[in-house]
């Protein structure tokens, strides 16, 4: 006879986190704040059925079938291919007095910490062209934006619920020469240009602070004036 996993569980359930693992063949693996863990999307289905059943008016049956669809579609945004995987624009211009090179920053909608313009996969556009319209939705920005890539970094993100995944973000370095007075996300987040040790300094990626303080490098570089050679 079959064993109910779920028997004794709570009526009210809240999804805390989920454990990322690098195994191909590991199930999605959810953590529930009394201890119980759901290892297949089968379970998940058991524990949603459940959670209708012992809902106790119509507008808690609504209520529950939410935050059910939801949750599936965060399930489904970590299971797609690629399911974790961004492209984001390293927003730049040179200041034409000092020639400094500036960074574009944006706040996060969620947090409020400092980052920049990025978004996942869209169809039909390549990862640049990607990178390219979240800098104009989320920054107001436009410009020329690099095929190339500027490099790679790491971060997680929190999904709704809870649910953690391991996201990796494309960069493509984008100069930008147009600052749109209206945008998609216009007074959604804070945008400050700065230098780009302070942008480094700012953000809370390791890899996205080597990546900013890399590319500054690399230009500060190529503007730099050749030696004049000595006559001998």
């Amino acid at each position: 006879m079959a064993v109910d996993r779920f028997a004794n569980m709570p009526r009210k359930h809240h999804i805390l986190s989920y454990t990322d693992h690098s195994s191909a063949e590991s199930q999605p693996h959810i953590r529930l704040p009394d201890g119980y863990n759901i290892y297949t999307l089968q379970d998940a289905a058991i524990l949603a059925g459940k959670a209708i059943k012992a809902t106790d008016s119509p507008r808690g049956a609504q209520t529950t079938l939410n935050f059910l669809n939801r949750l599936a579609s965060d399930v489904q945004l970590m299971l797609r291919r690629p399911a974790r995987m961004q492209y984001a624009a390293l927003c730049y211009r040179i200041r034409k007095k000092t020639k400094a090179l500036e960074i574009l920053l944006i706040t996060s909608r969620d947090t409020g910490r400092w980052v920049i313009p990025k978004g996942w996969p869209m169809q039909g556009k390549r990862a640049h062209e990607v990178a390219e319209r979240e800098a104009y939705e989320e920054a107001g920005v436009k410009g020329h934006v690099q095929k190339a890539t500027a490099g790679y970094y790491l971060y997680q993100k929190r999904m709704d619920h809870g649910l953690k995944i391991s996201v990796k973000v494309q960069v493509h370095a984008l100069e930008v020469d147009d600052l749109c007075k209206h945008f998609p996300e216009e007074g959604r987040r804070q945008l400050e240009w700065v230098d780009y040790k302070e942008a480094a300094s700012r953000v809370a990626e390791p890899s996205l602070k080597d990546l900013i303080l890399a590319f500054g490098a690399r230009m500060e570089s190529a503007s730099s004036p050749m030696p004049k050679a000595v006559n001998g």
